[in-house]
């Protein structure tokens, strides 16, 4: 039995109107996967498509929503897949690549929410973004492929970044990302309270939030 009011029912979730399709906290998973190429250290980027549902046309990291049991228009429940299976799979289905067996080498990159990162973001729904970074320096990898959502995959010299339009907060994570990959930051710890679901909190503003404080991590 639904307990959504009658004028939000699922097919509000997940439309142009509510493009999320949780309630509350949706989160995501992304991967900063690097490589040693010709040119430098490079970045595996996709292009989104014209009919990606945010940053349409804009060169980002591989990554996506991690997938939930939870029926659409209820809150985002943990427990299918981890944030670092998430972001393999995700860079699987976006790019081809299948990364698996370094999953346990991943390093927790950081947590990002609010303060205008996603578009989509609004007082019903936002997103919470996970990201990780792998350095597989010169391992041969086959070549990254176009799938779904994106119409573009390459591997982007860092020293060239500055040319590409970068959607979302992905330019700052990818800088995160060098650092924890090189040392210079730690890595964030991921295997503790964050899955477990109140453990998600907002950490930034969000439409509609004016004149209330903003719900930040402990």
């Amino acid at each position: 039995m639904s307990h959504l009011p009658p004028e939000k029912g699922s097919s509000y979730w997940g439309s142009p109107a509510q493009p999320y399709w949780f309630r509350g906290v949706n989160p995501s998973a992304d991967l900063v996967l690097l490589r040693d190429g010709a040119r430098g250290k490079e970045v595996l980027l996709v292009h989104r498509a014209p009919t990606a549902p945010a940053e349409a046309g804009k060169w980002a990291l591989p990554g996506g929503f991690m997938e939930s049991d939870a029926a659409r228009g209820h809150p985002w429940k943990p427990g299918r897949e981890t944030a670092r299976q998430g972001a393999v799979r995700e860079t699987r289905e976006e790019t081809s690549l299948d990364v698996s067996a370094w999953i346990e080498r991943l390093r927790c990159v950081g947590i990002f929410e609010g303060d205008g990162r996603d578009p989509r973001d609004n007082a019903e729904a936002w997103g919470k973004n996970v990201s990780y970074v792998l350095d597989i320096g010169s391992h041969p990898l086959p070549e990254p492929a176009v799938q779904e959502e994106t119409d573009g995959v390459e591997w982007v010299p860092l020293a060239l970044l500055s040319g590409r339009e970068l959607g979302f907060d992905h330019a700052a994570i990818i800088a995160r990302g060098v650092a924890v990959a090189s040392g210079f930051l730690p890595a964030c710890d991921d295997r503790g309270e964050l899955f477990k679901g109140l453990a998600f909190r907002r950490s930034g503003p969000l439409p509609g939030d004016e004149g209330r404080q903003p719900v930040r991590e402990r």
